[in-house]
């Protein structure tokens, strides 16, 4: 089944142009890149801009998968224990 998801944002605007309001209300993140996309940027910035924020959410993930093996004191070992156990036998490949 398919579905179309009809999304409609009503900007308010000031006599400036600037954003006064939307509905539904956009986030900060949102706000932040509406303003930087209103500059015009050439193709090859606009790919540079999505990657440094893809690049940013990775390390963050990242950090927390480290903090999240801290915490639960796994080691190399047990990673490449895990990496040759089948676990639908288990037992070691």
């Amino acid at each position: 089944m398919t579905r179309i998801l009809d999304y409609r944002i009503v900007v308010t605007l000031d006599k400036s142009g600037t954003i006064m309001s939307t509905n539904p209300p956009l986030s900060n993140l949102q706000m932040s890149l509406l303003k930087l996309y209103a500059s015009q940027v050439s193709d090859e910035d606009l790919l540079a801009i999505n990657q440094r924020i893809v690049d940013y959410f990775a390390e963050k993930a990242s950090q927390a998968a480290d903090a999240v093996w801290d915490e639960r004191g796994y080691s190399d070992e047990l990673m490449t224990q895990w990496l040759t156990t089948d676990f639908r036998k288990g037992r070691a490949e």
